[in-house]
């Protein structure tokens, strides 16, 4: 994965910046996070010999997560430079207080934790870690660390 390079214009990191905070600020006004948050959010599975297996669904929706999905994307693909830890990487080379710094770093180590956490479901006996189904929906991290 690319660093932030020390030597990249202050433009440069100024327009990356733009990104990261426009493309947090279209997950925080889309409908996904408000969705999942309902108190009945979640999936039923109902497996019975006698009827085909029915899924109940309950929380966000095709559109709302296809939303976020497509934005997403952005802070897992190195090439657009706004993974977390690019992020993190870029708030170093800038003149700003010691806490920004700390802070940016503290929030990509924190995501690597989860992602490497295992997930509660689990199929056919086998856990999973929270980046493995990640990686499952098509966005591949690298194990080495956290990098979203």
């Amino acid at each position: 994965m690319a660093r932030v390079s020390r030597t990249m214009a202050i433009a440069e990191k100024i327009q990356k910046l733009r990104l990261f905070n426009e493309k947090i600020e279209m997950m925080r006004r889309g409908r996904f996070a408000s969705l999942v948050s309902r108190s009945d959010h979640g999936v039923t599975l109902s497996i019975s010999s006698e009827a085909p297996m029915a899924i109940e669904r309950r929380g966000a929706d095709e559109d709302s997560t296809l939303a976020l999905a497509a934005t997403l994307r952005f802070f897992v693909q190195p090439k657009d430079g706004i993974t977390l830890l690019q992020i993190a990487d870029l708030y170093e080379t800038l003149p700003i207080e010691e806490r920004a710094k700390t802070s940016a770093r503290a929030a990509a180590e924190a995501n690597g934790v989860f992602l490497d956490r295992l997930c509660e479901f689990g199929l056919n006996g086998e856990t999973f870690t929270n980046r493995e189904i990640f990686e499952v929906a098509g966005y591949p991290l690298d194990s080495g660390g956290p990098n979203i």
